[in-house]
């Protein structure tokens, strides 16, 4: 995604949404946003198009664009975000969400064939986010890239030196023997 920067991108997992009959919401894929449930008009949040909503098959209506074609939730419809491993920093953002009310069987609206979670009606239909380019996210990372950038060269000076110091502590140990060997050899000749 990011040239020479490690993001990570993740998910906002399906069951952010989850069922909780604490909060009247029944529905795997919804969370309660109200306390209007108990008067045959909740308000859920979800993921759009109704994605990873299920359980409530006969609840959730045809959603269709202009054309009248029909739009289906897909991986596209979920929340999701791409984070710097180093900094913590979010590169990218891509929150879509859809809040929806769940109507009820009453005296105005008359909801039949339904097996008991109401007709599900899409209220707002949210899509937004951000990506930072290359030079807003080397100006944010500009510290951290450079301490980064120097803990490798002094990792890389400090192999060097040491490294260094050694081969010319095995150089020096050769020259050493080579020496003595030499000059034993030419003690024996006078």
């Amino acid at each position: 995604m990011f040239k020479h920067i490690n993001a990570y991108t993740y998910t906002l997992a399906s069951d952010a949404f989850n069922a909780n009959s604490d909060f009247n919401t029944v529905v795997s894929g919804t969370a309660n946003m109200t306390t209007f449930a108990t008067n045959s008009l909740g308000m859920f949040a979800s993921n759009a198009h109704f994605y990873n909503v299920t359980g409530a098959n006969s609840s959730i209506p045809m959603i269709v664009d202009s054309a009248g074609n029909p739009i289906y939730g897909n991986s596209s419809d979920a929340t999701t975000f791409s984070v710097n491993d180093l900094s913590g920093l979010t590169f990218a953002l891509n929150e879509v969400m859809q809040f929806n009310y769940d109507i009820w069987n009453d005296q105005l609206v008359n909801i039949t064939g339904n097996p008991g979670q109401g007709l599900f009606m899409p209220l707002v239909y949210i899509n937004r986010g951000f990506n930072l380019t290359e030079n807003q996210i080397d100006n944010m990372l500009s510290g951290i890239l450079s301490a980064y950038k120097a803990k490798w060269l002094a990792f890389g000076l400090i192999i060097g030196f040491g490294g260094g110091i050694l081969i010319l502590g095995v150089v020096l140990v050769i020259c050493a023997r080579r020496l003595k060997a030499e000059q034993g050899g030419a003690g024996g000749d006078d």
